[in-house]
């Protein structure tokens, strides 16, 4: 149960930083290229909470994959994997979308999916070489 409960906690923790970094970005361009008009603090804020439901099928992802290798010895190499996928995954969507949704930053915004999400399971890297080595005792 405790394993469980670990598990829950990692993929929870690396969604909301996933979240936080993504927002903390989209906030700092948006604002300094003036695409969007409203306070930093406004646009961090909608960007976090946005990053937090349009992420969640891709956390759920990401905790199946997590369960399903947590006794792999290359378990953060198989994250990192899921991680991109699933970024490449969002970055063809965010593409699929209609132009003036997005203003023509296609890349700039795909670039921020991925960077936040593959930092936020680097920054895990020793929470997760705890982990494994715990569940092999």
């Amino acid at each position: 149960m405790i394993s469980f409960l670990k598990t829950c906690l990692f993929t929870f923790t690396i969604w909301l930083l996933a979240a936080f970094i993504n927002a903390l970005l989209y906030a700092i361009i948006f604002n300094l290229g003036n695409i969007v008009h409203d306070d930093f603090h406004e646009s961090f804020g909608m960007a976090f909470f946005f990053s937090l439901i349009f992420s969640a099928p891709g956390v759920f992802c990401l905790w199946i994959v997590f369960l399903a290798n947590s006794g792999n010895p290359d378990l953060s190499k198989k994250l990192l994997k899921a991680v991109f996928i699933l970024s490449l995954i969002s970055c063809v969507f965010i593409l699929l979308l209609p132009n003036d949704v997005y203003k023509g930053h296609w890349f700039l915004l795909s670039f921020i999916i991925i960077f936040s999400s593959i930092t936020s399971v680097m920054l895990h890297h020793r929470f997760l070489r705890s982990f494994q080595s715990s569940s092999h005792v």
